[in-house]
């Protein structure tokens, strides 16, 4: 037993006060994620004052937290927003009751850049409908909204770009099956004029002289009026046609009025920007493409890349032209020579000799054994001429096994229709293979008997390797926007997962890959997906800072290239004993948002020396989208747990609002039914009625102090008696014990 005037002492099982139970765990977690997704909430109650006001606020909006913590408790309509009229506006509507949900603002800094916030409100009221105050929720979205920016605009590049690279392989198909110049030359023109949406594009080729560019090719009515004309121009002179050839480089000129070199055509007033890319052969430029638009600065670096590209096939296109028609005069001259016995076989052999292009004929039943094969093929072979005549079956000899079958269709094909054209590989002196163009005629008699063979070699190795770089490109970058159509077509992050390790064994076709991500608290870092043998063991194995291959490349933020993963240092050679799997190759790139490393991509494969550089650059390029998916899926996640702490919140808040209505009326209901003797009665029941709200006041100040979380009805108990001792006479003793039984639950709700 204890006198009022000493302070309760704590014992097992019987204590007059209890120390108070430790922070909600989901509470902190909500507050702590406010914190870190820059999430500010404000409370205004029924009179149209400000009653609470989250720290973040004042970070969000770039003000002093003591200036913004100094609003609490005073009414909206004292704050100082006449240089605000958008904020004003947006606070009545919320006092009018409105519910705002994702309604945007745009804020200005002091010394920052502005930001965008995002709003939301709920509306609160008691039991009969009527509005007692609102929750306002404020968000800063700037980074996000970045972020859906630059994802839609690297999609929109990669669109144009892959429209870009399939129309230069349409044009680079259309124009090397065409071997008359004068059709090459006006369907290139009309096909990038067309598929380019550009206003003209004109083609000059340089004379023989080397001091005129004359145009052969012109779109629309200007370009037929300029072929008309007979239009050509100085190479010497002050225009872009005349700059590009004697430098053997693009020019661009964004603003035609602005160039200092730009000629004017009366006949093209509209055109406002114009490109001009040298054609170049052999190391000479044999002429250029001029394409001119309505709109300033309508060209950019990509644009020059992949015309430059066309430009580069046009040339070698119109070259292999310019052969095919040198190569059918030189055969018409030999078979009118040999006709008219009017030339020598010396002249012909020396003539055929300085040819880029080789000549052949053979018998038309034996048709894979030569009977004469121009000098000149020693230069693309190696091989002399004579030995390949020696040679029974030269074609077969020296051509690749997979080409086989093509030869003996081809000759099939002659033998039917008088002419064939082919591409296939010849083996050269020095073990590689050369692409050659095989375009082949059979001469008849008189009496249209097959008798000979002839035909012409014209290497296209270079536009080959140029044609498949170019294929190889436009497949990377529609598996890559195929990727990010996938990426972004989820939220959940598992799923987002799932898809990365998908697209990038689809891209490059390794054995295994893994995402590796960064644990918070830790800095370890976490294999969460992995896929290929021995996957299950790898996921969710732990990379502590400094261990393996993966930690190395997050650490320095660093690509990673290895083709003999036995001899890294880097490698943990303790994962490859655990999984029972032993990559030789890898390729580990660093997952990069704004806000610095989330993790690693990996792939691996057993083969070594698997790898090149672009594969680098392609698993780079998976990796920035991969980052953007997993980084708006944690946001969304964070969003979702958001929403479901603010709902219980507010069912907290209603609920102590009810049970304090329902405690008060209950306590008057009693008092009306008693009756009353006097006014001195009267006075003790008033007094008895206000000790009783006053010990309901008491309980809900405790439980606003501890944020509403349960509290120990130990502590309540202790609360309640002072207070009453407090309100009793002086002198007057008055003891008391409080006993709780451990097995009870301390803490209660009102």
């Amino acid at each position: 037993m204890k006198d009022s005037q000493t302070r309760p002492k704590q014992t097992n099982g019987s204590s007059e006060t209890a120390t108070p139970d430790l922070p909600n765990k989901q509470r902190e977690a909500a507050i702590l994620s406010y914190e870190i997704t820059a999430i500010g909430i404000v409370h205004i109650n029924a009179q149209q004052c400000i009653t609470y006001i989250h720290p973040n606020v004042a970070q969000i909006l770039d003000l002093e937290a003591e200036l913004v913590q100094a609003q609490l408790g005073r009414a909206i309509g004292e704050l100082h927003l006449e240089q605000r009229p958008d904020v004003s506006a947006m606070l009545q509507r919320i006092l009018a009751g409105e519910t705002l949900t994702g309604e945007r603002i745009r804020w200005d800094h002091r010394q920052k850049q502005p930001i965008l916030l995002e709003i939301h409100n709920t509306p609160l009221s008691d039991s009969s409908g009527t509005w007692i105050g609102t929750v306002i929720i404020l968000q800063n979205i700037t980074a996000r909204e970045q972020a859906t920016a630059a994802q839609q605009q690297l999609m929109t590049t990669l669109e144009r770009r892959s429209a870009q690279l399939e129309t230069a392989a349409q044009v680079s198909r259309a124009t090397s099956s065409i071997l008359n110049l004068e059709q090459l030359i006006h369907e290139t023109v009309q096909l990038v004029r067309e598929r380019f949406d550009m206003h003209y594009v004109g083609l000059f080729e340089v004379d023989t002289s080397g001091e005129w560019a004359i145009l052969r090719g012109g779109t629309g009515t200007v370009g037929q009026q300029l072929l008309a004309q007979g239009y050509r121009l100085p190479v010497s002179g002050n225009s872009m046609t005349g700059w590009v050839i004697t430098h053997k480089q693009p020019r661009l000129a964004p603003n035609v009025g602005e160039d200092d070199i730009h000629l004017a055509n009366p006949l093209l007033p509209e055109t406002r920007s114009e490109l001009t890319l040298p054609l170049i052969s052999r190391n000479a430029v044999i002429g250029t493409l001029s394409i001119q638009s309505t709109q300033e600065a309508a060209f950019n670096s990509d644009n020059i890349i992949v015309l430059q590209a066309m430009a580069d096939q046009l040339a070698n296109a119109i070259a292999n032209a310019r052969l095919y028609e040198q190569a059918q005069r030189e055969i018409v001259e030999r078979i009118r020579a040999e006709s008219q016995l009017s030339a020598s076989k010396s002249q012909l052999e020396h003539l055929l000799g300085i040819s880029p292009v080789v000549i052949y004929t053979c018998a038309a039943t034996t048709p894979n054994t030569l009977t004469f094969i121009s000098d000149n093929v020693e230069a693309l072979l190696g091989y002399p001429a004579t030995t390949l005549t020696k040679l029974e079956d030269a074609f077969i000899s020296y051509a690749h096994p997979e080409d086989h079958a093509l030869i003996q269709a081809a000759h099939e094909t002659l033998l039917q229709t008088g002419s064939a054209n082919i591409e296939y590989r010849l083996q050269t002196a020095h073990g590689d293979y050369r692409w050659i163009n095989d375009r082949k005629q059979l001469v008849s008699d008189s009496q249209r008997h097959p008798q000979e063979i002839v035909g012409c070699w014209i290497d296209i190795t270079d536009s080959k390797i140029a044609d498949s770089a170019i294929k190889r490109l436009n497949r990377e970058l529609v598996l890559l926007y195929r990727a990010s159509r996938a990426l972004a077509a989820s939220l959940d992050l598992s799923e987002v997962l799932t898809t990365v390790t998908e697209e990038m064994q689809r891209l490059l076709g390794v054995s295994a890959c893994s995402v590796w991500l960064e644990e918070a608290p830790s800095g370890d870092l976490i294999c969460s997906y992995a896929s290929g043998p021995s996957s299950g063991p790898l996921r969710g194995l732990r990379a502590s800072p400094g261990r393996g291959l993966v930690s190395w490349v997050y650490e320095t933020g660093q690509n990673a290239l290895v083709n003999d993963m036995s001899s890294d240092p880097r490698h943990d050679q303790s994962i490859a004993h655990m999984t029972r799997f032993a990559p030789r190759s890898a390729l580990c790139v660093p997952l990069r948002t704004t806000k610095g490393n989330i993790g690693v991509l990996e792939v691996v494969d057993t083969t070594p020396n698997r790898f090149i550089e672009d594969d680098l650059d392609l698993l780079g390029s998976l990796a920035a989208l991969a980052a953007i998916a997993i980084e708006n899926a944690r946001l969304y996640e964070q969003a979702r747990q958001d929403t479901d702490t603010k709902s219980m919140l507010l069912d907290e808040i209603n609920h102590r609002v009810k049970n304090n209505l329902a405690a008060i009326m209950g306590i008057l209901s009693l008092e009306m039914k008693r009756a009353f003797e006097g006014p001195q009665d009267y006075h003790a029941t008033l007094s008895d009625i206000h000790n009783r709200i006053q010990s309901i006041t008491t309980v809900h100040n405790l439980l606003s102090d501890t944020q509403w979380n349960p509290l120990p009805i130990a502590r309540l108990a202790e609360e309640i008696i002072h207070m009453a001792l407090s309100a009793s006479p002086l002198r007057q003793t008055i003891k008391y014990k409080c006993v709780l039984r451990p097995s009870q639950p301390a803490p209660i709700r009102l």
